[in-house]
């Protein structure tokens, strides 16, 4: 019973963060338009550092 009232916080806590996610995305679509090519490379190196370490 005290797991259910714990989830209930959360849920309101999600709406306001709601509005944050939203200020991101425009901030990752500006960085992808400046260098969406190092994205993709970093997004590549982690994968690959990952088998790499390994």
């Amino acid at each position: 019973l005290q797991c259910q009232p714990c989830p209930g916080p959360p849920d309101p806590a999600f709406a306001g963060k709601a509005p944050i996610p939203p200020r991101l995305q425009p901030e990752r679509s500006l960085r992808h338009n400046q260098k969406p090519v190092p994205k993709h490379k970093a997004k590549q190196t982690v994968p690959n550092q990952r088998p790499c370490h390994a």
